[in-house]
């Protein structure tokens, strides 16, 4: 029946023949990250006017952001809410794309303001949360990109090569600190994470931290 199939799991969603009321961001978290995370896809797509293919960088970073803000609320990064957006995101893309998306772009920049964030982002201005957390953003971009290392290999390997440089110095610094079992290190670092994800897209953040810590073919002390 006509009632049940506009039913859409709660979402404020309508699908097509559902009436005219318009899209409108959903109140769940979840459900708020993923429909914008399906509008910028959806934006991106049509900026590049390509259906298919590997979208830039920068896009696709934009787009994993809304779930990594969710994640973050609170003050420590929860990987299960990216992965729940991340889930999410195709259960609810035809009913949002079968209809007029960008009117949801505004919304969703309001909801999520540090997901258009590309410049005046600083890094803070405590060094050890500044080196961990660029190790811990580069560290997360890497390993939820790396089924697309053909398109994103030159990015990811920079991210690497940072982790790499830095790790001896974070390794120190989380043990002066008196974190010296993984649940002790883990809060910190997820900690960092979050405050991260909260200065602005990704891919900006990281070029921030790339500068910070240039390669100089020598690992990152102190």
């Amino acid at each position: 029946m006509a009632t049940a199939a506009c039913a859409v799991a709660g979402l404020a969603l309508p699908v097509s023949g559902c009436g005219s009321k318009p899209l409108a961001l959903p109140a769940d978290p979840i459900d708020r990250a993923a429909t914008c995370g399906v509008v910028a896809a959806a934006n991106a797509r049509q900026k590049a006017n390509s259906a298919r293919g590997a979208l830039p960088f920068e896009e696709q970073g934009r787009i994993l952001h809304y779930g990594m803000i969710v994640a973050s609320q609170g003050g420590a990064f929860q990987q299960d809410k990216v992965s729940a957006v991340v889930k999410r995101m195709p259960e609810i893309e035809g009913e949002i794309t079968g209809r007029d998306f960008t009117t949801l772009t505004a919304p969703c920049a309001g909801a999520f303001p540090a997901a258009g964030r590309t410049s005046g982002i600083s890094l803070p201005s405590d060094p050890f949360q500044a080196r961990l957390g660029c190790y811990e953003l580069g560290s997360f971009l890497n390993r939820s990109l790396q089924s697309q290392t053909l398109a994103y290999g030159n990015r990811l390997s920079d991210y690497g090569s940072l982790r790499r440089r830095l790790d001896y110095a974070v390794g120190a610094s989380l043990r002066q600190r008196g974190a010296t079992t993984k649940a002790a290190q883990d809060r910190l670092r997820t900690r960092a994470l979050a405050t991260m994800v909260e200065l602005g897209s990704p891919a900006a953040v990281m070029d921030q931290c790339l500068a910070r810590y240039p390669d100089h073919g020598a690992r990152e002390s102190g």
